[in-house]
């Protein structure tokens, strides 16, 4: 499932999981007497894996946010212009404007 269909909310809470996920597991390693050497090839393999999916997730979302900006940015520039536009010719803020009967 891809991060647009799912929202940041599903995406933030995969990540807070899995950090979780992380810290249980390094708590583990210094509490249960055992050392990186007491787990498998698989599991340092799987931890990997995790941490690239996190990685390539968090540079997703990152990109999805920026562009998200992006379009905001522009649409409140032109609304702003828009703004100023209505302003002069209907009139508005101590203006009587271009198209007001009563100058």
């Amino acid at each position: 499932m891809g991060i647009e269909r799912q929202g940041h909310r599903g995406h933030l809470g995969r990540l807070w999981r899995l950090g979780a996920r992380r810290r249980r597991g390094a708590v583990n390693l210094t509490t249960n007497g055992g050392g990186a050497n007491r787990h498998s090839d698989d599991d340092r393999k799987s931890v990997t894996a995790q941490q690239s999916k996190l990685s390539d997730d968090a540079t997703q979302l990152t990109k999805q946010y920026q562009s998200q900006f992006t379009a905001l940015n522009t649409l409140m520039a032109t609304m702003n212009n828009n703004s100023a536009y209505l302003t002069a010719l209907f009139g508005g803020s101590k203006s009587a404007g271009a198209l007001a009967t009563n100058k």
